[in-house]
């Protein structure tokens, strides 16, 4: 049970990507057809929308691959400055300290 009170934060953060992912998904399908977005932009939005998916399925599953696509993901999160900076700073902290990556396999 420790492991889930530690782990609380980055399944958290792992339901919001999945959640947003999942959004996006629908939502990028149904402007597919929209003449008024270039290819280039569509494409864009689904592999955004796929990342986000994958990444939150990862997290919950505790696969290595989703602990790495998480810490990109908080890494590209630096550019949102000042907010998004702050959350990438606490939560790429609160898994240095407590050694997050040996919970994922």
């Amino acid at each position: 049970m420790l492991s889930d009170d530690i782990l609380r934060p980055v399944k958290i953060f792992g339901i919001i990507l999945f959640a947003i992912g999942f959004v996006a998904i629908i939502f990028d399908f149904s402007y597919l057809n929209d003449p008024e977005l270039s290819t280039g932009f569509k494409i864009l939005g689904v592999i955004i929308s796929m990342w986000h998916l994958l990444g939150g399925i990862g997290i919950l599953l505790k696969k290595t691959w989703g602990f790495y696509i998480f810490k990109s993901y908080l890494y590209i999160l630096f550019l949102g400055i000042p907010i998004g900076t702050y959350i990438a700073f606490k939560m790429l902290d609160y898994i240095k300290r407590n050694n997050l990556k040996e919970y994922f396999i």
